[in-house]
Parts: structure tokens; C-alpha cells; sequence
């Protein structure tokens, strides 16, 4: 009871701090607040190096020991199930510690990092290190992570992709082009003079055509006058790919109609799927979509753009003069007469490509026609072709009436190096007989023989002041004997040997390049 009675006046003194959980809670074999002890059916509170301590809070309440010994036994009774409960619970995670130490021994056995080392040569052994389990978790971890966002990459491309795609209308061909009366495929096995007729009949025939467009049409891609021809094709439209400028629209969707307007806007209400029969004349079709791209053609407008298929035959001209262009790549200057080129292209045309083929300069047009056999016995290419034909001459004529010739470097060197030494050799001239050069302009003298012969007195008389005839003012004479005076228009240089300013330097003035006739 002293003891008891003790232990109530230490409690009674100590500050009270909350207990966090119930009084019969079981301590941890490695906490600080309190020790179990096996034999003992109580638990004893010690405090270690601190002021504070858990209180047994009910003990205080128990005014009688039976009381006191009542609570007692039900913590006894407690802390013997919870005693079960703990050693399971330990013994449960001591074996999954385990099957994790297992596995990450597992993991690390398999993965083996290689130490190699530059400076070690070849025949040196291989040093293997053991990574950390920590390590190797966090490495896998890092490649997990990777891969994650490698896959992000390759979705956002692919959408980006398909978003570009989804943009435009046309995926691939936006219609299709069938020949009702196909025509006649050229002849190259005759003669060349009726190849050219051929071609003469086929520029003249007119075609009728059936166009499908699959792609969905708005309204204004089309512009139409009174004679249902052609005026404008919208640049971004699917027809574009399809029709050509000056084509004649006959019916539409399998009907006939009228225009009464100058102008007539087609489609009227947009429309996924559009049927046309047309009328073309010749050979010329319109550019296929996947052409174009492979190009990387922009139709502009102001610009026809159309396919043309040009017959050869060995050992024969086409009939072009071609030249390069600084923007527009190659350009035509000039068509032979009675020629294959002369029926199918004209003055100022651009050739963008030659079988899918893309040109930039007329080298590589040279090139493909000289050497790739595809080109035999025909060829198609892409023609550029301005709307107005005076526009088209005017680009022919400042392009090769006026050339500009632009010297290089080295000629520029030459051309200074000669005008110094001239003006060198002006500074060191001799003292000159003649003051003034401009009297060379003048009406050149020349001496010469006259014939000995009878002449009247009057013809004497002429000799006899030419004796002493002055070339110009402040001048030494000359004595001539037997010779007369000839004044002569035409300039003969030869004469002159004197001083570099005394020669006449006479450049011949270019003919003019008249290619148009």
C-alpha cells in the first residue's frame, strides 16, 4: 500500500500529457516509452532521460483495490490475444521481406552491368559489378518510363499526321476521267510528216468527256459564262484536279440547263458528289492530285495548268529552244515551224516536270530526253501557261531581246589590269608631232602617185601649192613632188603609228536578236 500510495503522489505531480490509442495498446520490443516483461501480469511505465511519462489514468479513477483488480484482469486477458495477433503479423511480413530479398536478388543476377573500359585491351577479362537492389529498381523504373513516353511521341505524331490529312478535302484522286470517244493512240512506226497531221487532227477534234467528282463540292467552285465555258476554277476546290479552263459543261448530275446570266456560279448548294459531261478539245488533260504533290506544284492564278503527251521518233527534232529562268524554272523561247512541238506548245511556256519528273533547269530537261529510253516513243509533261497571250510574248521578249551578261571575277581582274597599264603607258607617252587629236576627226589626207602623164596647166598649178600643203597649224612642212591631194571619207588607221590616242578604236555595233517574225 505504500508503494501504491507513492506512485499516486508522482502522478499527482506529474504534468498529464494525452495518450494517443487505449491504455492496453502492446508496445513494440523497440519503442522507448515501455518495456514489457514476460512473468509480470502488469505493465510498468519507466520514463527514459525525459520529464514526461504515460499515466495509467485508469488506476487514479479505482478508489478500491477491487475495482483496480477487476481492470486488471481484462488487460491481462487482452494483451494475451493481442500478443497472438502481433506474432502472426510479424511472421507474415518476415516472409514477404523474404520473397522481395529473393526477388531482387533474382533481378540482380540477371541484370549484370559490364564495366568496360577504353583504356583495358581486348584479351583483359570482364569486369562484372553487382548493382543495388535500390539501383536496379529505380533502372527499370527509368526504362518503364521511357517506353511510356516514347509511345506518347509516336500518338501525337500520328495525330498531327492525321490532322494535316483531315485538313484538305482530297486525301487521294477526288474523281475519276473516262473518254466516251477515246481517240486513237499516235502512230510512230510511219513517217514523221504524218505524225505531225495527226496531231493537227486531234488539236481540232472535240471530245466529250464523263467527270466524277467523289470529294465534296462547295458552292463558287465553278464559274461559268453564257456559252457554259469555263472562267475560274477555285484554286483549292477537287475540280481542280479534274476540269480545265475553256471546257464546256454539257450536263450536270444527268440533267441539261440553261444560262441566262452573263455569269453562273456551280455548284448552286453544296453537294458531296458531283457528275459533269464535258466537252474538251484535243489531247490536254488536267493535272492528277498526286502529281501535283509530288511536284510540289501551286497553281497560281492567271496560269493554265495542263498535262500534254508529246510522240517522238528517233533521229528527229521535237522543235523547242529552251532556256533557264531564275524563278520559274524552264521556259520555251522559240517553236519550229512543221514540227511536233509547233501543234502543241507555244511561245513563253513553262515545262515543270517530264514523267512525274521534276524540272529546274534545262540541263536536267536535256538530260532526261537525250538519255532515259521511258521518253520513247512518248512522254508526258506538265505545261505552265500564262491566261493572256501578249503577257506571254512580252516575257519572251525581255527575256532574250535585252540579256543581260554579267562578267565573272577573273574577267573583272583582266579588264582593271588592261586599263592600268593604258593609263600607264599615257603617263610615259613621247612628245607627239600632232597637238590636237581632234583634227583626226576630220577629213583624212592621204598621198599618192600621179601618173606621169600630159596634164593640162591648171592640173600643174594644183601640184604646185600641194608641194607645200600643211596637215594642220603649227606643223613642219612636207615636200611632195609628183603627187596630188585625195580627201577620203573611209578612216585607215594604219597610217597612224604614232601615240595610242591616235588610234581608233571602232566596235562593231550587234545585230538585233529578232527571233519573232
Amino acid at each position: 500500500m505504500e508503494m501504491s500510495n507513492k506512485d499516486n503522489d508522482k502522478d499527482k505531480n506529474s504534468q498529464r500529457l494525452p495518450i494517443f490509442g487505449y491504455y492496453h495498446t502492446p508496445y513494440t520490443i523497440n519503442s522507448h516509452r515501455a518495456i514489457k516483461r514476460s512473468n509480470t501480469k502488469s505493465i510498468s511505465v519507466k520514463p527514459k532521460n525525459s520529464e514526461y511519462c504515460p499515466v495509467d489514468w485508469r488506476s487514479q479513477k479505482c478508489k478500491f483495490e477491487g475495482g483496480r483488480r477487476k481492470y486488471m484482469k481484462q488487460d491481462y486477458n487482452n494483451t494475451e490475444n493481442r500478443d497472438e495477433t502481433t506474432t502472426e503479423n510479424t511472421n507474415n511480413v518476415n516472409k514477404e521481406c523474404s520473397n522481395k530479398e529473393s526477388l531482387i536478388k533474382k533481378v540482380v543476377n540477371f541484370f549484370k552491368v559490364k564495366k568496360k573500359s577504353s583504356s583495358q585491351s581486348l584479351n583483359t577479362i570482364q569486369t562484372y559489378t553487382e548493382l543495388e537492389p535500390t539501383e536496379m529498381l529505380e533502372r527499370s523504373n527509368r526504362k518503364i518510363v521511357n517506353k511510356k513516353k516514347k509511345k506518347k511521341k509516336n500518338e501525337v505524331k500520328q495525330t498531327k499526321k492525321a490532322k494535316s490529312f483531315t485538313a484538305v478535302n482530297v486525301i487521294n484522286e477526288p474523281g475519276t476521267v473516262h473518254e466516251i470517244s477515246p481517240l486513237e493512240d499516235y502512230n510512230t512506226n510511219r513517217g514523221y510528216e504524218d505524225l505531225i497531221e495527226q496531231i493537227k487532227v486531234e488539236n481540232e477534234k472535240i471530245n466529250l468527256i464523263d467527270v466524277r467528282c467523289n470529294s465534296p463540292c462547295n458552292p463558287g467552285d465553278l464559274i461559268i459564262d453564257k456559252t457554259k465555258t469555263v472562267t475560274f476554277i477555285f484554286k483549292r476546290s477537287p475540280l481542280m484536279n479534274l476540269l480545265l479552263y475553256q471546257d464546256e459543261i454539257v450536263r450536270i448530275n444527268g440533267e441539261n440547263f440553261e444560262v441566262d446570266e452573263e455569269e453562273c456560279i456551280l455548284p448552286v448548294e453544296a453537294c458531296q458528289r458531283l457528275d459533269l459531261v464535258i466537252k474538251r478539245r484535243g489531247r490536254s488533260m488536267a493535272i492528277p492530285y498526286k502529281r501535283q504533290l509530288s511536284i510540289n506544284l501551286d497553281m497560281e492564278y492567271g496560269y493554265y495548268y495542263f498535262v500534254i503527251t508529246v510522240p517522238r521518233i528517233k533521229n528527229q527534232l521535237i522543235g523547242i529552244d529552251f532556256y533557264n529562268t531564275s524563278e520559274d524554272g524552264v521556259i520555251i523561247q522559240h517553236v519550229i515551224k512543221n514540227t511536233v512541238a509547233y501543234h502543241l506548245f507555244s511561245q513563253g511556256d513553262y515545262i515543270c516536270d517530264v514523267n512525274g519528273i521534276p524540272i529546274k533547269t534545262s540541263e536536267d530537261f536535256y538530260k532526261i530526253i537525250t538519255e532515259d529510253k521511258s521518253t520513247f516513243p512518248t512522254f508526258s509533261c506538265v505545261v505552265k501557261r500564262s491566261c493572256a497571250k501578249p503577257t506571254q510574248l512580252k516575257v519572251v521578249k525581255t527575256l532574250f531581246e535585252c540579256p543581260e551578261v554579267q562578267a565573272k571575277s577573273d574577267i573583272m581582274k583582266i579588264v582593271k589590269n588592261e586599263e592600268q597599264k593604258l593609263n600607264d603607258f599615257k603617263k610615259r607617252k613621247p612628245c607627239t608631232i600632232l597637238k590636237k587629236t581632234s583634227l583626226l576627226s576630220q577629213d583624212y589626207v592621204l598621198l599618192s602617185k600621179c601618173k606621169k602623164s600630159n596634164t593640162s596647166i591648171n592640173n600643174n598649178k594644183n601640184i604646185e601649192k600641194s608641194k607645200h600643203s600643211k596637215i594642220s597649224p603649227c606643223t613642219t612642212t612636207k615636200k611632195v613632188e609628183n603627187k596630188n591631194v585625195k580627201i577620203v571619207s573611209i578612216p585607215k588607221t594604219k597610217i597612224i603609228e604614232s601615240d595610242i590616242e591616235n588610234v581608233i578604236f571602232t566596235n562593231p555595233v550587234l545585230s538585233k536578236f529578232s527571233t519573232f517574225e
